[in-house]
């Protein structure tokens, strides 16, 4: 490879991107033009790939980083000018103060008290004071964008969806005509050692939703003083010591 006798650009240091000088060989007479012109064409490729990364950071705004009006209410997060000049920091450079709206310890484009026509900078490069910053005003004057609508047949109707309650029971008949045991001795199977009273089965499970560890629970439609007994376990209560007409249900 040599080096090509055309001259690149040379970089501004102010600048975000730049451009690699490779120091090469002068091109020997013996290379003739075929060879001469490879090389001429990889020194254009190192610039134009160069000049890509300018536009490509020139182009990293985010989609809703644009102005309005003039652009005295911008506070978007552009910090390059149009022409990929790195801007300075708005406190560094003095001319503005931290009480005016927008300005901070940053360097992000600005438009203070609307001086100019759109959102610019300071620049670090001594040869350009300031310039403008390549911010795009935003579409329609900002306005929110008009809601997305389903087209025409695309859903079955147009009444919102709710959710029902369930209406499947919560709970299942285990055993007719039996009872479960509450205890013996020390061990216990009925929850807080205590039944209730309930008008229905429906009632008793209700109250027995309100016990951590229900799984069973007897209601007596026979009556007594209390009724409705929740359990953890069930052991079934001897036949011939049931009374009061219990049936035993099992939780869902």
């Amino acid at each position: 490879c040599c080096r090509v006798c055309a001259q690149s650009p040379t970089p501004n240091p102010s600048q975000r991107s730049f451009i690699a000088v490779v120091s090469l060989p002068t091109c020997p007479p013996h290379m003739g033009p075929t060879r001469a012109g490879i090389a001429l064409a990889a020194s254009a490729a190192l610039f134009t790939s160069s000049s890509a990364l300018v536009l490509s950071r020139k182009n990293a705004a985010a989609p809703m980083d644009c102005y309005l009006e003039n652009g005295a209410s911008y506070v978007g997060l552009e910090d390059m000018t149009a022409t990929g000049r790195t801007c300075k920091n708005w406190l560094t450079e003095g001319t503005y103060a931290s009480t005016t709206a927008g300005i901070g310890n940053h360097n992000y484009c600005r438009n203070p008290e609307g001086s100019k026509e759109k959102p610019w900078c300071f620049t670090v490069d001594p040869k350009v004071p300031f310039e403008f910053c390549e911010v795009p005003a935003c579409p329609n004057d900002g306005a929110a964008p008009e809601p997305w609508v389903a087209p025409a047949g695309s859903k079955r109707t147009d009444v919102p969806c709710t959710n029902a309650p369930s209406t499947a029971p919560t709970f299942t008949e285990w055993k007719a005509g039996r009872a479960c045991m509450d205890n013996q001795g020390d061990k216990w199977w009925l929850i807080s050692n205590e039944k209730s009273v309930a008008g229905t089965a429906e009632e008793c499970e209700a109250n027995c939703k309100t016990l951590p560890g229900t799984k069973f629970f007897t209601y007596w439609s026979g009556g007594g003083e209390t009724n409705c007994g929740c359990y953890r376990e069930c052991v079934l209560v001897s036949e011939d010591l049931t009374t009061n007409s219990p049936t035993v249900y099992r939780v869902q």
